[in-house]
């Protein structure tokens, strides 16, 4: 999946990605969404919210596999337990089942 920026969105700073990202998440549109969230991720790698994010945009789309590792990220930068469930989830539905049940 390769997720393209519109040039005139090209300047927005970390957060302003993520805040758009999220906004259009929860609207629902989750291909525009991951534009902007893997953006964001680019800008702010240490950012738990920007991963997870991402990784639920990417999840909803159906591209678990590709999910996965913005999800380990959001765990390992916060581990709290929504990001543990959405890893589990992930891996479970790309049959990674051994390791979403640890």
């Amino acid at each position: 999946l390769v997720l393209k920026l519109p040039p005139q969105l090209q300047a927005l700073n970390g957060d302003d990605c993520y805040d758009a990202g999220e906004k259009l998440l929860l609207q629902g549109r989750s291909l525009e969404a991951a534009t902007l969230l893997a953006r964001a991720a680019e800008l702010m790698p240490g950012d738990a919210f920007a991963h997870g994010n991402l990784a639920i945009a990417l999840h909803q789309m159906g591209r678990s596999r590709e999910a996965t590792p913005h999800f380990r990220s959001a765990v390992s930068i916060a581990p709290q337990p929504l990001y543990f469930a959405n890893l589990g989830q992930a891996l479970w539905s790309i049959g990674e089942v051994d390791e979403a049940v640890r």
